[in-house]
């Protein structure tokens, strides 16, 4: 299956819906002529159509005009949304949303069970492909329009299909943690500075090193096993551990990450 037959609406077109356009075009999966978008804002809506060449349409329309329709607004302007176009919703339609605290639940309740509805939820490093962009589907979806809808993102990186019920488990670990890590990676170049070396080269030093452990769970899978690989008796690496354990660094990772949990949580019960 492909997405060249497929008309595609975007309800909002901010910073992550133009990342998405972005990424699906410059990977052949859809043409610019495939995309409509739905922006109020008739500002932004004259710089959209300058920067992107895409044509503008109204909510009242894209029931009709799109296949795939894509829910991309702030959580304070999905109620408006989800009054216009419930009014003339198409079940044929996939109906997909990127808005971390908007469950299903409240999408079915207002345009219909009978409608087809998806969540996603990219992260940051979508931007560049190498998103893990959680999916997760109501039961009116046809195998059909499930992989179409998974095919959409793969252009974002990786997809993986989850119960909604861990959706906020999730959030706290592909949506925060990417933030967590570039702290962690700022922080250790500013170290790397301080004790003599550039900024840039602490930066590309502490950067590989992560990315490059990344790769290596993915292929080794065994962290345990790869920790004694790089850890030596009484050496440089076993002194840094001790400290990470006696500092309850871990522990406090452990932390934020399930802060980020409780409050994905809480604003999915708003």
């Amino acid at each position: 299956m492909n997405l060249e037959n497929y008309k595609i609406g975007f309800i909002g077109f901010g910073h992550m819906a133009q990342i998405l356009f972005q990424r699906l075009v410059s990977s052949d999966l859809i043409r610019e002529s495939q995309v409509f978008f739905a922006e109020k804002d008739e500002v932004k809506t004259k710089k959209i159509i300058e920067k992107f060449d895409i044509e503008p349409i109204s909510l009242s329309k894209i029931n009709q005009t799109c296949r795939l329709i894509l829910i991309c607004v702030t959580p304070q302007n999905i109620q408006e949304v989800l009054n216009e176009i419930k009014v003339n919703s198409n079940k044929q339609n996939l109906y997909i949303s990127i808005l971390a605290g908007t469950k299903i639940e409240r999408l079915q309740k207002e345009l219909g069970p009978e409608n087809m509805i998806m969540k996603a939820l990219p992260n940051v490093a979508s931007s560049i492909g190498e998103g893990i962009i959680p999916l997760c589907f109501n039961s009116s979806c046809s195998v059909d329009m499930k992989t179409i809808g998974m095919l959409l993102f793969t252009s974002l990186g990786m997809v993986v299909e989850i119960s909604e019920k861990l959706m906020d488990i999730v959030c706290g670990i592909c949506g925060c943690l990417p933030a967590f890590v570039l702290k962690m990676v700022d922080e250790i170049a500013e170290m790397g500075m301080q004790e003599g070396l550039t900024y840039e080269m602490s930066l590309k030093l502490t950067a590989q090193s992560f990315a490059g452990s990344a790769k290596l769970i993915q292929k080794e899978k065994n962290i345990d096993q790869l920790i004694k690989n790089a850890t030596s008796p009484n050496g440089a690496t076993e002194a840094g551990l001790e400290v990470l354990k006696t500092l309850g660094v871990l522990s406090g990772l452990k932390e934020s990450v399930k802060a980020s949990i409780n409050r994905s949580s809480e604003l999915s019960n708003i």
